[in-house]
């Protein structure tokens, strides 16, 4: 299977000395730092690559509930709240879609957001101007940690969050990777089509483009796909066993018909091993 082999999940640099030993995110035996250092796998910290834990992927089927999103250009929920990103104002709706009052204008940060992304604590937010990634408390407030996807991408369309890495979707049918203190790791993946947008569910990461979902583990491995309804821009997870699915209409598609299940071998995102420097 593919792994993030070439992405340097570690410092930039070569300032250990050689007999350090470190944790790092690869799935080679040698890896070669950005500096020209020369790692030998040694030990795992945790590998939950070995055991290629088996994942459940449903795959649903539109219903005859709709609901109406006027304006938006992204979508997200956390536990308790969905939030829509509507030009440069973001608005908050509880799990029913009905507006809780709160919403407010991030247009100070960028002038053309695109696509956002909430976890529990923050939202964070695409820049399509600054191309830069912008990380906000969630009542709109700067919460420090923003960074450049410029040498990355220039046409950055979705965005997803996890512990340690930022995946950007991007207008060239990749899927990038960032990890928080603003290095560019690797491209994960190319998609068969442009990621509109990207979440992650049940441990995966889901990526939908104009027509299909296609659904990836964290090493770029393409584990299952199927079509969608058409003209697909944003979605979120409806609970367990469903998705909203938002198209270019303005109309968010309720998608609770379960239309298959299989299970997959994945990798998770886990999997740091100790490595030992051998040559600077």
């Amino acid at each position: 299977m593919s792994s993030i082999s070439d992405k340097k999940l570690m410092s930039s640099g070569s300032s250990e000395p050689v007999n350090s030993i470190k944790p790092i995110y690869n799935n080679d035996d040698v890896f070669i730092d950005s500096s020209g250092g020369t790692w030998f796998k040694t030990g795992y910290v945790s590998d939950d690559t070995a055991s290629y834990p088996l994942a459940t992927i449903k795959k649903f089927g539109k219903t005859g509930l709709t609901h109406a999103i006027n304006g938006y250009t992204g979508l997200t929920e956390d536990s308790l709240y969905i939030w829509v990103l509507a030009g440069t104002t973001v608005y908050q709706y509880d799990k029913n879609w009905t507006a809780t009052g709160v919403s407010f204008s991030i247009s100070s940060f960028d002038t053309n957001p695109q696509g956002i992304f909430a976890d529990e604590s923050h939202l964070w937010v695409i820049g399509r101007t600054s191309l830069d990634v912008i990380k906000l408390n969630k009542d709109g407030t700067a919460a420090g940690g923003n960074f450049s996807i410029s040498t990355g991408t220039s046409v950055p369309e979705s965005i997803a969050v996890t512990t340690d890495y930022v995946y950007i979707g991007d207008g060239n049918s990749r899927i990038k990777v960032w990890d928080k203190s603003g290095t560019h790791i690797t491209t994960l993946a190319t998609c068969p089509d442009v990621p509109n947008d990207l979440i992650v569910k049940d441990g995966l990461l889901w990526a939908l483009s104009n027509y299909a979902i296609y659904i990836y583990d964290f090493t770029g491995t393409l584990l299952s796909s199927y079509p969608a309804t058409s003209y697909c821009k944003s979605f979120i997870s409806a609970g367990t066993d469903a998705l909203w699915i938002v198209r270019t209409d303005n109309l968010a598609y309720l998608h609770a018909d379960i239309i298959g299940e299989e299970k997959v071998k994945t990798h998770t995102e886990t999997g740091y091993k100790y490595f030992l420097k051998v040559l600077d």
